[in-house]
């Protein structure tokens, strides 16, 4: 009786294993990804095209709100796939709110910028974004869920990194938000609600039946929103120790990221590490490259050190492979001096087995040159995204070298002002009223002051422009080209069209940044704009797209 129960239970657990793999089959799901990385360039490709479009869309727009819209849906296209573009759409969204005095547009264009910047881990931009945000109960009550899953995520990155009791104290108004009340912003049974949990770590296994039917609903097209009940799916399984479920989910949401062109992801990144990679180390290689083309494009500053420690574990199963290649190269010599030995007993079937040995020892030597010329590609991968993350840090370099030069700046004015009020209060005691009023009312900025604040646009803007001469001399005759007679200085004209390239085009605000009159701002421009080698209406157009190749070739057609 007990042995037939026994058996009986025995059957039952097979039965509901064989289904659980069925369910959960990972294997499978590997191969459908491995197909879906080979053909990533196909969906990069239309996904550009799909911007292309809505590019055309905005230029044809007229309307501010056509307008807001549309720089808001070029920003959704580019926020998982170029985070600079994603910002530039966003700023743009943030000039038209400024224009048009839209406090609405304006918090989501800050709280959009900082979305982006927490995905890339530029945390100290992020935070300066999310605290212009304001507090979350002042903000936009659609937009509130979504400002709300901002903070945590950036509370989760800040938490991860190792920092300092003054650092923390800088980041204090926004790590110590109370998670409960983040919590109570999001609806319960959304996707951002389930998102949230998981973010701060709580999980309710009755939360995975409306996941799964969030899934269902959800056309199979709406890859992004796919994606992420996918990875909260993953990260509900990992809790309970269901590593199979776990790993299938992962597989899902990486499958729906390379789909959607989701540069941002960690799917693909944290597969890397799973026994199912691990044990076909081509299968781990091509995942990696994979995932250092995202990074390198969408500049994300996380996944930087992440993809070395992926290399590591690349190269030690690298390792482990040529060991066992030495292995069975040991055993195969072995076998040649036994059967050496044998043919002096076994002469009739001596040409038998020395060629089947001849054929283990040939196969032994391709795979030992096989295993060479992937460890060399593992070394030359591991170079490249040296060589990436050193562009990368040199990038943060500059950024923050200009952030303290601009900084610098507005101390050099405070300390000009302060002097200025003390100029004043001299003059009042001595009784010299008329003096006072006249140097109060004047509006003149001193030479020293305009010279200093030049320099420091001029050094700010070719430090991270070095080729905008090169390239503005293009749009003009040989006899009307610029040449630099200080490398870090430009020319008055070289300045105003410095400011027409980074999108200022307006005459009188010109002349407003640069202190000079409206007329002189005209003049200058009309004097270069006579010099153009392209249509004189396009040069204006053509000074603010100077970057984009693609549409500079069409002014020269």
């Amino acid at each position: 009786m007990m042995l037939s129960k026994l058996l009986t239970l025995f059957l039952l657990l097979s039965v509901h294993q064989t289904l659980f793999a069925q369910q959960y089959d990972v294997e499978g799901a590997l191969n459908e990804l491995d197909q879906v990385v080979k053909n990533r360039a196909v969906y990069v490709n239309a996904h550009q095209r799909l911007i292309e479009q809505e590019k055309k869309n905005l230029k044809d727009a007229t309307f501010i709100n056509d307008q807001y819209l549309l720089n808001k849906k070029l920003y959704k296209l580019y926020k998982k796939f170029d985070g600079d573009s994603a910002i530039k759409y966003a700023e743009r969204n943030y000039r038209l709110a400024l224009d048009n005095h839209r406090i609405d547009w304006q918090k989501e264009s800050e709280m959009n910028i900082a979305q982006v910047q927490i995905t890339r881990g530029v945390l100290f931009l992020a935070r300066e974004m999310l605290e212009k945000c304001g507090p979350i109960d002042s903000f936009p009550k659609e937009l509130r869920h979504n400002l709300a899953i901002a903070i945590l995520n950036f509370n989760k990155k800040m938490e991860a990194r190792p920092a300092s009791p003054d650092i923390m104290a800088q980041h204090g108004r926004i790590l110590h938000v109370d998670k409960n009340l983040l919590i109570s912003y999001l609806i319960p049974g959304t996707l951002p609600y389930y998102n949230g949990m998981s973010i701060i770590g709580r999980y309710d296994n009755k939360d995975v039946n409306m996941l799964l039917k969030l899934l269902h609903n959800i056309p199979t097209t709406e890859l992004k929103e796919r994606s992420k009940i996918y990875f909260v799916l993953a990260k509900y399984a990992q809790h309970e120790n269901q590593l199979h479920k776990y790993y299938y989910y992962l597989i899902k949401s990486a499958i729906c990221d390379v789909k959607s062109v989701n540069r941002g992801s960690q799917s693909l990144l944290m597969l890397i590490e799973s026994p199912f990679v691990q044990k076909n180390v081509n299968r781990a290689y091509q995942y990696a490259m994979t995932c250092e083309e995202s990074a390198k494009a969408y500049k994300d500053y996380n996944q930087s050190v992440s993809i070395l420690t992926a290399q590591d574990i690349i190269i030690k199963s690298y390792q482990t492979l040529q060991s066992r290649q030495r292995m069975l190269l040991l055993i195969g010599f072995v076998i040649m001096l036994l059967l050496s030995a044998t043919v002096m007993f076994m002469f009739l079937q001596l040409k038998k087995k020395a060629l089947r040995q001849k054929q283990l020892y040939h196969r032994l030597e391709m795979l030992n040159g096989e295993q060479k010329k992937n460890i060399d590609q593992i070394k030359q991968m591991t170079t490249e995204v040296a060589d990436t993350n050193s562009k990368l840090m040199d990038e943060i370099k500059l950024r923050d070298h200009n952030f303290i030069a601009t900084y610098y700046l507005c101390s050099d004015y405070i300390k000009t002002y302060q002097n200025f009020k003390k100029a004043i209060v001299n003059l009042l005691k001595t009784n010299s009223y008329k003096e006072a009023l006249k140097k109060a009312s004047s509006t003149e900025i001193s030479d020293a002051e305009l010279k200093n604040f030049y320099k420091r646009f001029d050094e700010a803007f070719l430090s991270t422009h070095v080729d905008f001469v090169e390239r503005f001399n293009r749009l003009l005759c040989p006899e009307g080209q610029f040449y630099l007679d200080n490398p870090n200085e430009l020319t008055p004209e070289l300045r105003i069209y410095a400011l027409i390239s980074l999108g200022i085009n307006n005459s009188v605000n010109i002349a407003d940044f640069l202190h000079y009159s409206p007329q002189t701002i005209y003049n200058y421009r009309l004097r270069v704009r006579h010099q153009s080698c392209i249509d004189e209406k396009d040069f204006a157009d053509a000074v603010t797209n100077i970057y984009d190749e693609v549409k500079m070739k069409t002014y020269f057609e």
